[in-house]
């Protein structure tokens, strides 16, 4: 499975830093996407790919689009020596850890104005991105946005400077990150709850820790309504950032705080090896809470993800010495009913299916599908989650666990069936 793969190969963090190296007549290949993998990057003039241009651990599928090979010879030559910037992800979170990995080398060692050459799959830019090269100072004309195979006389390919599969080098890493963020002005915000409330997220509960943060003296922040600068501005000085896992809580990279806490939210069961990295170079006291109480398997790429008050949160709350300010522990009603919705949405479309089966392990899919009238149309759904909730997942709320199992014992057939 490769996600597995992925976790296994996650690298070391060194103190040394990143190498580089050129090809002349060498031909950057914007990168193909299949499904995780990215396909791509740098060959030279005899169609050999280079491997420290690869963008993803790719396991074990070929770099090299073979659509590329035979059309390399009629590719377009512009006669001038550029960078090599890598893939640019159009995503917020992607474009943080992977997309600004090799911009050391243009930080540290341009001093011949070189152009830097991208490979995209769409020359529009998303606006955070063009406000990320500004403000760094990469302008326009310094930029070349490579959407077809390209040949050049010179190509400089720095090696990045966090790979997932390779090494972590984190003081090149940071650097783009710590320019920018000593040109935004700060707010002297301190404590900021990042929030998917407004997005399409698929998170169902959410409120409940909204105000609980709130309530805790947290700046509640919806990302996606701000400008990039005006995020880093709430940033800049922030030392406490929580919310659930994700893009949201990587914003922490722009922070000049001192002794930062970070708190991320687990939406869903799942490893977050790849992330840590960047909350440990930011020497972080990061810890993780699970507040998933999915009653339906739920995977981390389409979610939908039903989230309350768990044992683990109130415990990792307490280590950070955060009150306990609210009295709704569960979901709404009408929260449950819209996760139902979406998950059998969601997972009943075809080409979901065999993502699910490949990364959810001990949940037969068709079962819970065959159950769709019933999850649906039972008055007493509502009751079958909070059921699951207290019973299943053991929280010791006592008196309550004993009611539910009691008077409500008819769902515990439906759990049997599912398992």
């Amino acid at each position: 499975m490769f996600w597995k793969m992925f976790m296994d190969n996650i690298g070391n963090v060194t103190s040394n830093h990143p190498s580089f190296c050129s090809v002349k007549n060498g031909y950057i290949l914007p990168e193909f996407k299949d499904d995780w993998i990215l396909q791509g990057g740098v060959c030279n003039n005899e169609k050999q790919f280079l491997q420290n241009s690869i963008t993803k651990y790719n396991a074990g599928k070929d770099f090299l689009p073979v659509e590329y090979i035979e059309h390399l010879d009629n590719s377009p030559k512009i006669h001038e020596t550029v960078i090599y910037g890598g893939y640019l992800f159009k995503h917020y979170g992607h474009f943080l850890i992977e997309g600004t990995t090799r911009l050391w080398f243009y930080i540290l060692h341009n001093q011949n104005n070189r152009r830097i050459a991208f490979s995209v799959n769409d020359k529009n830019l998303p606006q955070f991105m063009k406000d990320f090269f500004r403000l760094l100072g990469i302008t326009d004309d310094m930029m070349l946005l490579i959407d077809k195979p390209t040949q050049f006389d010179n190509i400089i390919i720095p090696e990045m400077s966090s790979f997932i599969g390779g090494n972590f080098y984190p003081k090149e890493f940071l650097l783009p990150f710590n320019i920018i963020s000593t040109k935004v002005k700060s707010k002297k915000i301190l404590k900021c709850y990042l929030s998917y409330k407004d997005y399409k997220s698929n998170i169902y509960g959410e409120d409940i820790f909204e105000k609980l943060f709130k309530d805790n003296g947290f700046l509640v922040v919806n990302p996606e309504k701000l400008t990039l600068e005006e995020q880093i501005s709430l940033y800049k000085d922030c030392n406490f950032f929580a919310g659930c896992n994700g893009t949201c809580i990587l914003n922490c990279l722009w922070s000049q705080a001192k002794n930062l806490k970070v708190l991320a939210l687990m939406r869903v069961d799942t490893d977050l090896s790849c992330h840590r990295r960047f909350f440990n170079v930011k020497n972080a006291d990061y810890k993780e809470a699970k507040i998933y109480i999915n009653f339906l398997p739920s995977t981390q790429r389409f979610g939908p993800y039903l989230v309350g008050i768990t044992e683990d949160f109130i415990d990792k709350i307490c280590y950070f010495g955060l009150k306990l300010k609210t009295k709704l522990f569960l979901p709404t009603n009408n929260d449950v009913k819209m996760f139902l919705l979406n998950w059998f949405k969601i997972y009943e479309r075809k080409e979901n299916k065999q993502y699910f089966q490949e990364t959810t392990t001990n949940a037969n899919l068709d079962k819970y599908l065959q159950l769709r009238s019933q999850f649906l149309n039972d008055k007493y759904f509502v009751l079958f989650h909070m059921l699951l909730y207290f019973v299943i997942y053991k929280v010791s709320f006592g008196k309550y666990r004993s009611c539910f199992k009691k008077k409500y014992k008819k769902f515990k057939d439906y759990y049997a069936f599912l398992h």
